[in-house]
């Protein structure tokens, strides 16, 4: 048995506590696409390019954490910095309630989000062990979306009141956000001494080559994950074009669909991909996952003749996204068997914004040539190949 490290169990509390205080913020991101649409009739193009953000801004949020190996030490102040610069600016939508400000502040959102994420991965690590920390996850991902399948109902009625609201809606959840993050701030961080150096711009590039040339698992590990993420994100302005415009749906039944009952899914899910992660390769499981995943835009095809297809494929995306998240987050300590997981979780992010650069915007394309059905059943297939290319790998890391 582990001995238990110091400051584990307060860890371990706020590793559940920070999804519940986190989810409000994230619901309203998740209706953000849909404002855009309906309140303001933006094209699929903004949309795209709106959704190209959240992983375009990854590349720039690499590298507010590349020094975290030189500089251990950081990590407490790196993550509560980048996590107040994520959701300040909401707090200005009631003053400018306009497209432009809310694609701005969503933007600094994701960007300090996934800027903060290697940090917190790395505090995690640095505090807890790695069985409890698994666990801590997957009840805090459970929770946080049995909270969102409440919110969701809520914060969408409120939307379909009026335009407008969503902006006082943004400022709320960002301010309970915040204070989050102050409570948090409290949690000390074992630390060991470091060694100053000097760190260069180009070092993190470096870093991401060496390690996928050396790390042949982990490198098959980014590019399963590459697939079945860019499926993903080239499906978006397409799952947009149907919700609002072939569905017609009301904030309240979209959330219903996205985040309900896809909540549901991955509040239930969550604790069983913890328990097979124990039993099976991370390998093995992602490819369970980006099958899941593929499921999502086979079931919107059939959308238009029931509405029941567009729950079922949210149904679905929900036990994908359950299991996603939980081996998203756990990767980087399970590839770096002890050591510094920063490197492997700023690649995880890093990664994320080279397939975002091209996705989106291509998924657009192909909307405006060909519709956005066909956008979504050739998003299913890139996501099946991604579940058939990471599976028969003879590379696994120790689960």
């Amino acid at each position: 048995m582990n001995e238990e490290k110091p400051f584990e169990k307060q860890t371990l509390f706020w590793i559940v506590l920070s999804s519940l205080i986190n989810e409000p913020l994230f619901i309203m991101y998740g209706f953000s696409t849909m404002i855009l649409r309906k309140d303001f009739g933006v094209d699929e193009f903004t949309i795209a390019c709106f959704v190209s953000m959240k992983p375009i801004v990854s590349i720039l949020s690499y590298y507010w954490g590349a020094h975290l190996q030189e500089r251990p030490d950081l990590v407490k102040r790196n993550f509560l910095l980048a996590s107040i610069l994520g959701r300040v600016l909401f707090l200005g939508l009631p003053l400018f309630p306009y497209p432009s400000f809310l694609i701005l502040a969503s933007t600094l959102y994701i960007l300090f989000y996934r800027a903060a994420k290697p940090a917190w991965i790395e505090m995690l690590r640095i505090n807890t062990t790695k069985e409890k920390k698994q666990t801590a996850f997957s009840w805090g991902v459970a929770l946080g979306y049995l909270e969102g399948m409440v919110l969701a109902v809520l914060l969408g009625g409120l939307l379909d009141r009026g335009p407008f609201y969503w902006s006082y809606l943004f400022a709320f959840c960002a301010l309970v956000s915040l204070l989050g993050i102050y409570a948090i701030s409290y949690l000390p961080v074992a630390c060991a001494d470091h060694k100053k150096g000097t760190i260069f711009v180009k070092n993190p590039w470096k870093k991401l080559q060496h390690l996928l040339d050396t790390r042949k698992d982990f490198a098959k590990f980014q590019w399963g994950f590459m697939l079945c993420g860019f499926g993903l994100m080239f499906i978006q302005p397409a799952i947009t074009l149907v919700v609002v415009d072939v569905l017609d749906l009301s904030y309240v039944r979209f959330g219903l669909a996205y985040t309900s009952w896809k909540g549901i899914c991955i509040a239930l899910s969550s604790p069983i991909w913890s328990k097979l992660l124990q039993r099976f390769s991370i390998f093995s499981l992602s490819s369970w996952i980006f099958l899941f995943a593929s499921l999502l835009p086979l079931c919107l095809f059939f959308s238009p003749f029931h509405i029941l297809w567009l729950y079922v494929g949210y149904i679905f995306y929900g036990i994908a996204q359950g299991g996603s998240q939980l081996v998203w987050n756990i990767s980087g300590p399970v590839f770096s068997k002890g050591e510094n997981s920063a490197q492997f979780t700023a690649t995880n992010v890093l990664m994320i914004g080279v397939r975002g650069l091209i996705a989106p915007f291509l998924g657009a394309v192909f909307v405006k040539g060909f519709g956005p059905f066909a956008a979504l059943f050739v998003g299913a297939l890139i996501c099946l190949l991604g579940a058939v290319y990471i599976a028969p790998s003879r590379l696994e890391a120790p689960a």
